[in-house]
């Protein structure tokens, strides 16, 4: 017996996991950034703000809502 064999436990199944993870959705001016899109240049500094505002969190993020709002104002523009 190692030292480390009394740390491992075995891992039962857990049934408040038993429904599958909510399918994560990404920023929809992925297919078409913006010129200050965070992956457009990547960056060390700037993975984390990808991983999170780029994908299910995007509503959350600056750049996006100053888009939305800039694409809105100019489909009201054409009217």
């Amino acid at each position: 017996m190692t030292d480390h064999e009394d740390e491992i436990k075995i891992m039962e199944p857990d049934d408040s996991r038993a429904s599958l993870p909510e399918k994560k959705k990404k920023c929809p001016f992925i297919k078409f950034p913006g010129r200050d899109c965070y992956f457009l240049d990547m960056n060390s500094n700037k993975i984390s703000m990808v991983l999170f505002y780029c994908q299910n969190h995007y509503t959350q993020c600056t750049l996006y809502n100053c888009m939305k709002i800039k694409k809105s104002t100019d489909k009201d523009k054409k009217i």
